[in-house]
């Protein structure tokens, strides 16, 4: 009964606070753009450097760990510099699934019919067999 206690203790005001977030979410719509970039951009950084800084650390027991690391990242960016000449390839490879553009450039709307077409350019159609403009 004491187990069922302690965690009641920790558990229901927890829950207590997301309803009424939650409520007041639903009744006033407020707009927490401001508050989500500073808890990302300020807050979390922080909690990762206290979690960080409270914790013993000997560079001698994570050695491997930043050995692979290192390793992990100059190999990836040595592999990739061969390809960097050919990244516009690359790019459309990797994006085979239905990219048409690659992503730095602007997407366009798609083209849509209509009565008219202009008598330089030769019309284009869509797999429907539909004239496009």
């Amino acid at each position: 009964m004491e187990l069922i206690t302690r965690i009641s203790g920790v558990i229901v005001p927890v829950f207590l606070i997301v309803a009424i977030g939650y409520g007041y979410a639903r009744r006033q719509r407020p707009d927490l753009s401001t508050f989500n970039r500073i808890a990302l951009d300020v807050l979390a950084p922080v909690l990762v450097y206290s979690a960080l800084a409270a914790r013993d650390f000997e560079i001698q027991q994570h050695l491997p760990l930043l050995l692979g690391g290192t390793v992990l990242i100059l190999g990836g960016g040595l592999l990739a510099w061969p390809l960097g000449g050919n990244a516009r390839y690359l790019m459309r490879f990797l994006f085979a699934w239905g990219a048409t553009e690659l992503p730095h450039k602007k997407q366009h709307q798609p083209l849509r019919a209509s009565s008219t077409v202009d008598s330089k350019q030769k019309p284009r159609r869509e797999a429907s067999g539909e004239v496009l403009s």
